[in-house]
């Protein structure tokens, strides 16, 4: 008689568990459009940097990679992404002061 108590409710509370572990993995992966802040780094030859900041709503995570493939990973975290890249380029203040990259 012990025996089935115990039995029943190793199983209850193995089904409680289960559900409510269910539960949480169900409440963590996201359904539906996302939001994230972009971060945009853009290292100019000159030493020079410039940083563009936008909020974009992802559809699908692989469209969103695709666009921004040839971006280096920076850091990803909840709801931030950074992304960040190298041009040969002058940086556009310098570009205004007079400066061409074209000359060198």
């Amino acid at each position: 008689m012990n025996s089935t108590i115990i039995f029943r409710a190793c199983i209850l509370a193995a089904c409680i568990l289960f559900s409510s572990t269910a539960f949480l993995i169900k409440a963590a992966v996201p359904t539906g459009p996302q939001t994230v802040e972009v971060t945009l780094i853009t290292y100019y030859e000159d030493g020079d940097k410039a940083f563009e900041v936008n909020n974009e709503e992802i559809l699908a995570m692989e469209d969103f990679w695709a666009k921004y493939q040839d971006w280096q990973l920076v850091d990803m975290s909840k709801g931030k992404v950074i992304f960040r890249t190298k041009t040969e380029e002058w940086s556009p203040l310098l570009e205004l002061s007079g400066y061409s990259s074209s000359f060198y």
